[in-house]
């Protein structure tokens, strides 16, 4: 069986834009049969919009519609697309990240993969208030 992940979005923002760093490696190891990426509409919609900004696409200039398109098509190509999770998980401190949380629940996710040190990590320390509604 392959190890299920979620990778936050900025993890694949980076793997789009350092072609050789960890983020772009995640990346690789979901292509293999090992690693089962999991992937909802709404986590999909957010890649698409962030890699869709103009203010990316002037720092990424390799970003295109084109580029972008086929960025999703290889994400689809090596995910497990599942329905939109209901909300089982509740971040007062950071609600976009909600959609990371509930499709791990969900999807039955042994990792959840963030890029930023900020982002979902204070869980781990057992002192906040976010719980199971």
């Amino acid at each position: 069986m392959p190890i299920r992940v979620v990778y936050d979005c900025m993890v694949l923002v980076q793997a789009v834009g350092k072609r050789r760093g960890p983020a772009f490696r995640c990346l690789e190891l979901a292509e293999t049969p090992e690693v089962k990426l999991l992937l909802s509409p709404s986590v999909l919609a957010e890649i698409e919009d962030v890699l869709s900004r103009p203010l990316l696409r002037r720092k990424l200039q390799t970003l295109t519609d084109q580029s972008v398109a086929e960025f999703v098509a290889r994400l689809g190509a090596c995910a497990q697309m599942l329905p939109e999770p209901r909300k089982m998980f509740s971040l007062p401190r950071d609600p976009k990240d909600e959609i990371y949380t509930n499709l791990a629940i969900a999807g039955g996710a042994e990792y959840l993969v963030s890029w930023n040190d900020r982002h979902l990590n204070y869980l781990r320390k057992g002192d906040t208030p976010e719980e199971l509604p």
